[in-house]
Formats: C-alpha cells, sequence, structure tokens
C-alpha cells in the first residue's frame, strides 16, 4: 500500500486543530538567511500549512552575506513568536551550531537545538518509562566491526506501543515536567504507522542513516516504542541488515539504496531520504519496492507533507506546557 502522506497530512491538520482551538493567535517566526529558490520553497509549503491553522507566519530576512551575529540577533528577534525555525541551509562560513543553540527551547518547534534535543532525549512516555542513561547519542548509534550489526535494545524499556497506538495526540506529553515536542520527521514517520496499524512494538526495525535530525531521534522514539532498532551507517551492509527488517526507516540521502531484492514480502518501509537523480527528488528506496511492501511511503509526498504538519503539532503542545 503506497501511502497518500498529503490525505494524511490534512487529516493530522484536523487533529492538529482541535488541540489549537483553546489558544488565540499564534504565530510563527522563521528566520531565513538566502534567496535560494529551493529554501523559499520549503517556507511556502510550511505557510500554508500555517494558514491552515489559522498560525501566522512571520519572516525575518537576512542577506546571503549575513554575519554569524545578524543570523543570532534575528533569531532573538523571532522569538517574540509562539514557536521559531531557523530555516536551513545557512550561508557558508555561519555556524550552524552557534545560531540553532540561539532557540528558546520552549520555542524550538524543529528541536533543532542542543537544549531542545537533551530534553526530547530526557522526555517520558506517560508509563514513566524513559530513554536508558549513561550511553551518548554516539554510542546508541554505534555499529559492531566488520559490518556486524549491533541490535540497539532499549534494556530499560517496557512494551509501550499498544497504549501509544491508540491515541493520535502527542503520546509522549505528561502533567509533569516533560518535554511535548518531537523531531518532525520521526514524528511522522510515527504518525504513519499508527495510521496504517502497523505494530512497532517486538518489530525488527533497521534504521538507516545516524544523522541528527532523522536518524538519531528515530532511533530513541522508536528504541521508546519496544522496537528492536539496528542502526545502519555509511559503510555497513544494507542488503544483509534489510533483508530480514519488519520495518525499514531511511533517512541516508541516497537515491535507490533499497532495492527489491533486498527486502522481504510485506515489509514495512518508510522512506525519509531526500536527493537528487536526474533533475527530480527521490527517496532512498527503489519505487519498484511497493510492490512488495505492505506499507510503502513514496518520495515526495510521502513522508514530507506529513513531517511539516507535526512543525505545528509542537508548536501547539509547546505553547499548551509553557503558556
Amino acid at each position: 500500500m503506497i501511502v497518500d502522506g498529503r490525505r494524511l497530512a490534512s487529516e493530522r491538520t484536523e487533529e492538529i486543530r482541535e488541540s489549537r482551538v483553546r489558544f488565540g493567535a499564534l504565530s510563527l517566526g522563521v528566520v531565513i538567511a538566502t534567496t535560494s529558490p529551493v529554501t523559499q520553497s520549503y517556507v511556502g509549503i510550511k505557510k500554508r500549512a500555517a494558514r491552515a491553522l489559522d498560525i501566522d507566519v512571520v519572516e525575518y530576512h537576512v542577506s546571503d552575506d549575513a554575519t554569524l551575529d545578524d543570523v543570532v540577533d534575528a533569531v532573538k528577534k523571532a522569538s517574540v513568536h509562539d514557536g521559531v525555525i531557523l530555516q536551513l541551509p545557512l550561508p557558508p562560513g555561519i555556524d550552524v551550531d552557534v545560531a540553532k543553540n540561539a532557540i528558546p527551547a520552549h520555542l524550538d518547534v524543529d528541536v533543532l537545538s542542543d537544549e531542545a534535543f537533551k530534553l526530547f532525549v530526557g522526555a517520558r512516555l506517560k508509563n514513566g518509562v524513559s530513554e536508558p542513561r549513561g550511553e551518548s547519542p554516539e554510542a546508541r548509534d554505534r555499529v559492531g566491526v566488520r559490518g556486524v550489526l549491533e541490535v540497539q535494545r532499549g534494556r530499560d524499556e517496557r512494551p509501550v506501543a499498544q497504549e501509544l497506538a491508540s491515541q493520535t495526540g502527542r503520546d509522549f506529553q505528561t502533567s509533569s515536567n516533560e518535554f511535548p515536542a518531537i523531531p518532525p520527521v520521526p514524528a511522522a514517520m510515527w504518525y504513519i504507522l499508527k495510521r496504517n496499524n502497523v505494530t512497532v512494538e517486538g518489530a525488527n526495525v533497521v534504521l538507516i542513516g545516524g544523522g541528527r535530525l532523522v536518524g538519531r531521534p528515530a532511533n530513541i522514539l522508536f528504541k521508546r516504542l519496544g522496537a528492536n532498532v539496528t542502526v545502519l551507517v555509511k559503510g555497513d551492509n544494507v542488503a544483509e541488515a534489510t533483508k530480514n527488517a519488519d520495518i525499514i526507516i531511511s533517512g541516508a540521502g541516497a537515491p535507490a539504496l533499497i532495492k527489491p531484492d533486498m527486502v522481504k514480502e510485506g515489509v514495512v518501509i518508510i522512506d525519509g531520504g531526500t536527493s537528487e537523480s536526474g533533475g527530480i527528488v527521490v527517496g532512498d528506496a527503489d519505487p519498484l519496492c511497493a510492490e512488495k511492501a505492505s506499507v510503502f511511503t513514496p518520495v515526495p509526498g510521502g513522508v514530507g507533507p506529513i513531517a511539516v504538519t507535526e512543525i505545528f503539532a509542537n508548536l501547539v503542545a509547546l505553547k499548551a506546557k509553557y503558556l
């Protein structure tokens, strides 16, 4: 079954609207440091999603030759709103880490800053189960030597997927001091699985890529949901790891990395990778994989539209938490 991400995004918008109505005017500040048409297109997509939820978007433009101080100053100015986005990429020479860490965690709808990500890592599920402590993100994402992959299991965790799958909102939220935002791309992947009644608890999940925007947060999220997660990084034997996977989650940005002969019948493929091939945007999975998959997200039109709506789910959740 090929997922219609645009349809699911529309339905997710209606769910968010139910939470959004308790607030009056809401606004999002977006810091933009490039005139790139691609960037403008991405901002336009977010603005359309915001309009559907009656959320105002205010743009803060800095020039292509801006300094780091200029960008940080724009982030501070944008922080008068209910949420802040630092639209990437930034001009060459600007320290992205310093710029993103200027975003206050309680306004960080992309969970981009180190502080917001740390709070996400430490967030607890409603039953009190949390991410195992005492390991660095690098250690959690480590793979074994000679291409033998370390299967990473949440040793402190307990099965919680049945509890979570029954809910459509932000299942991490508690009434205590927990951080309610989830990085948008992994949140969208989770939403797709829930909507398609895919069991995550106990599933063998192969996660391709250990990047900050997809791989690392997806690893944390899906281990929390009770999955047995194997993380692959560059140089690992992808074909060997994917052949017995129940769920494949990819964010490598490598065209047609996953071929039909590398997956089993009925596999679930959630493709969060994007790259350009022959002048068009493509994903990590060969489209022919859809013939074997029980659930398959195309690129474009799969994870992406839902990830945009999850930005606004974060905005509403953060507003509710820190009002």
